[in-house]
């Protein structure tokens, strides 16, 4: 569940913007990891991965702003749920972000998610169902 969205752009001291992403503090409500989850097939042995815990808040960090002319996908909105792949924090202050710029954000449709981005050039299936991540 999206609980707060916050816009930054980051410009470099010549006025250059060098990246515009959106950083929302997201309730974690469940954790869906299929067995394969950190499985390659050069490493079929899966390996220990990061995973936050349900009831946990989390920064989750997508590419767009709400100014952009043109998002590469849809912003998560306030009060919304949805299902979103992502990747471990790394070095931007403990935040998730979305796996393939904004290809691994998914909307609650009846029985399935669907992908929101329409054209993101990312492998992801365009819908996917809670079997598929078991």
């Amino acid at each position: 569940m999206v609980d707060r969205r916050n816009d930054e752009v980051v410009t470099e001291p010549d006025g250059t913007e060098t990246s515009q992403t959106t950083t929302s503090d997201v309730t974690v409500l469940e954790v869906l990891a299929p067995a394969s989850l950190g499985t390659t097939i050069e490493a079929p042995e899966a390996v220990a991965i990061a995973q936050p815990e349900p009831g946990e808040l989390i920064q989750v960090v997508q590419m767009g702003w709400i100014e952009m002319a043109e998002a590469p996908a849809p912003l998560l909105a306030s009060g919304e749920t949805y299902l979103v792949f992502l990747s471990a924090p790394s070095d931007r202050h403990g935040a998730w972000w979305v796996t393939g710029a904004n290809a691994g954000i998914f909307r609650p449709d009846g029985d399935v998610f669907v992908q929101v981005a329409e054209d993101t050039g990312d492998s992801f299936r365009a819908t996917i169902t809670r079997e598929d991540l078991r």
